[in-house]
């Protein structure tokens, strides 16, 4: 798999740990033979392709950590790689292993990434307004 070199920036050691720590948990998920078997090629491509993904929006929302000059477009271009992608996949394979047909798997990808972005942006909410116990 070939990283994007957005993915590969050093930003210090909290950035490769929170990176790294999504990756280890991606190679650990997809290590097991019998998952990658039931995916195939296109959900071993996916997953691979969204662990790219994930690591570019969290290095994005690591730059613009408390930067209130951050503009809408790179706040959406974050969450669509933290969690809008994890989302939108989940749904995609649930869909390509459940052999639906393809436009309503490209219906629930759809979907995913809209859920994804919805959540994202009322999680962003709730760490601004809640309190802590709010939050659990």
């Amino acid at each position: 798999m070939e990283l994007s070199p957005r993915a590969a920036v050093p930003l210090g050691p909290r950035t490769t740990l929170e990176v790294g720590g999504a990756a280890e948990h991606f190679v650990r998920a997809t290590s097991d033979a019998e998952l990658a078997a039931a995916l195939g090629t296109e959900g071993a491509g996916l997953l691979a392709t969204t662990i790219t993904q994930l690591c570019e929006g969290q290095i994005l929302e690591l730059e613009s950590a408390y930067d209130s000059s951050r503009t809408v477009e790179r706040y959406e271009r974050s969450i669509t790689g933290k969690t809008a992608s994890l989302l939108a996949t989940a749904c995609r394979i649930g869909a390509i292993v459940g052999e639906l047909p393809r436009p309503v798997v490209e219906s629930l990808t759809e979907f995913g990434l809209a859920y994804g972005m919805a959540f994202q942006v009322g999680d962003d909410i709730l760490d601004i307004v809640a309190t802590d116990e709010q939050l659990g």
